[in-house]
């Protein structure tokens, strides 16, 4: 297995237009091994235990054709994807497994990108680990129909930055670069989010580590920079510009905004959400990330700026203190920029290239005590992502059999009202509100990410994910309905909602299910409110 992973790499240059990246010392080979065997543990639980997401249900019942609907959004490309992946949009184990090892891969890039010295297995190791297991990232994962999507548009971002970083003035690589960078937005425009940030930090790294090496570089950084800055430029119109000529040509129309780049270029007006959303999502959005992961964060950012202002000097510390802070708010910021809507930690998961880094750059600095804090933090926060990862989709597992009981309960209690009526029509269901299943300290949902929720309060009751999930159990000949204003004809307050005997009536010849209203999202993390009231 060694032999070949070490094969690959030396031969993956080819798929870059000959950029020597071998591994001549095997580091990167073991790295890669060690960081897979952790994700294989962190991810354990979905890998044989496949769970289906909110959107998932709807994705088993979508026709093979070109749906106008992800093309108004922007995302063409996650159907280009599609269409070439072997399984069409959900295979269990296959697709989770595939796209861990893209992750993977985009950490051994990023690597390569940000110049870690290929013969130090520690650094790496923790770089593709921690970027890997960033919980962000099994929030990306719990969507089986984009489990191969997602990372690969995190790769081809990443790739597109490497070739324009490593191409001299070749101005081939240079476009190939913006392509792959077009091409990954196309998959997933939340991976704006690992460009942003990967872009900040590949120019300041080349920066820093030509200051390191002394003499004239090869390639100055401030060309470097230009070089990035220009690719990402290109590849956003290039992406920008196809959107609006496949949006022309199909005709198609959005329907809405919401997890979409919108463009909406106006950021200054929504200054205010903006500055919400980027302290949510970094500061750990609700409990997606372990409170005591991001206090390690902090902490070791904190060690490394002393150790740095201690033997580098105190600008050292402020230039590589500015860079974490703009790489963290790029991260976010990157898509708050086009998009007008909340953003899940899915769409932010760049973040986790900065905690990444920030662990795994402290062991390239020249002070043991510091590579023993960092190594020792870093430890714990895998660990604490194993547990947590597992436990994340543990809990999808459980709402997810919650919603299947309760749509075969409520699928029954609509046959009995059918059974005592005379009504001979199609069984038409209306669903109304939302839901939420009773949760316990022993039993929580995530806030802040998809994993954990139920189709009963997704949406506020909508009945096409509730009518997916019925037809995914095998349940046939119900027409679904969406109540609209006949709603408030209905005297709901009068009714108890369900699980009340009296939450599922006819009226009017439809079955009038009654969910009551599901409770309101906390978005706020721990962290937030422990800085709110200091």
């Amino acid at each position: 297995m060694r032999d070949y992973l070490q094969s690959l790499f030396s031969r993956f240059h080819l798929l870059l237009l000959r950029i020597p990246l071998d591994d001549p010392s095997g580091a990167t080979t073991k790295a890669f091994q060690l960081a897979f065997m952790v994700a294989l543990m962190a991810f354990g639980f979905e890998l044989t235990n496949p769970t289906l997401g909110v959107d998932d249900y709807t994705h088993l019942h979508k026709a093979d054709v070109w749906d106008q609907w992800w093309v108004a959004r922007g995302m063409w490309g996650a159907l280009v994807v599609q269409y070439l992946t072997p399984g069409h949009w959900i295979t269990p184990f296959i697709s989770l497994l595939v796209g861990i090892c893209i992750q993977l891969f985009t950490a051994v890039a990023l690597g390569w990108l940000l110049g870690y010295p290929r013969d130090r297995v520690a650094p790496l190791f923790f770089l593709y680990s921690i970027w890997t297991l960033f919980p962000y990232f099994a929030a990306q994962m719990a969507f089986s129909y984009l489990q191969v999507a997602y990372p690969l548009a995190s790769l081809s971002v990443v790739l597109g930055l490497l070739l324009a970083m490593t191409g001299g003035r070749n101005r081939l690589r240079l476009v190939l670069g913006s392509v792959s960078i077009a091409f990954g937005i196309s998959v997933y425009q939340g991976s704006l989010s690992v460009l942003g940030p990967v872009a900040v930090l590949a120019p300041a790294a080349a920066y820093f580590g030509q200051r390191k090496r002394g003499g004239r570089a090869a390639i100055p950084a401030l060309e470097l920079a230009a070089r990035v800055l220009l690719a990402v430029m290109l590849g956003a119109a290039l992406y920008y510009g196809v959107h609006k000529i496949l949006v022309y040509v199909l005709d198609a129309k959005p329907t809405s905004a919401f997890y979409s780049v919108s463009f909406d270029f106006a950021f200054w007006r929504r200054w205010g959400a903006i500055r919400d959303d980027i302290e949510f999502l970094t500061l750990g959005a609700g409990s997606v990330l372990p409170p005591l992961t991001v206090v390690a964060w902090m902490l070791v950012l904190l060690g490394s700026g002393i150790v740095l202002a201690r033997e580098k000097g105190g600008m050292t510390a402020i230039a590589v203190a500015a860079v974490a802070l703009t790489t963290a708010t790029v991260s976010v910021f990157g898509v708050l920029f086009l998009h007008s809507g909340q953003l899940a930690p899915r769409s932010t998961v760049g973040l986790g290239v900065v905690w990444a880094v920030a662990f795994s750059a402290g062991l390239l600095m020249d002070a043991r005590f510091l590579h023993k804090v960092v190594i020792s933090t870093a430890l714990f926060v895998l660990a604490t992502f194993v547990f947590h990862i597992n436990a994340m989709f543990f809990s999808q597992y459980l709402v997810q059999e919650a919603d299947k009981l309760m749509i075969a309960r409520i699928l029954e209690r609509v046959e009995a009202l059918y059974g005592e009526s005379d009504y001979e029509g199609t069984k038409t269901v209306v669903p109304i509100g939302g839901y939420t299943h009773a949760s316990s300290p022993h039993q929580q949902r995530y806030a802040g990410s998809v994993i954990g929720f139920s189709n009963f309060e997704w949406d506020g009751g909508n009945p096409w994910r509730i009518a997916f999930l019925a037809a995914s159990l095998g349940s046939k000949g119900y027409k679904w309905e969406d109540a609209g204003q006949a709603r408030d004809s209905l005297d709901l307050d009068a009714r108890k909602p369900w699980p009340s005997t009296d939450a599922v009536f006819l009226h009017e010849g439809k079955a009038i299910v009654w969910l009551g209203e599901a409770q309101a999202v906390e978005r706020t993390s721990p962290i937030q409110s422990w800085f709110r009231n200091l």
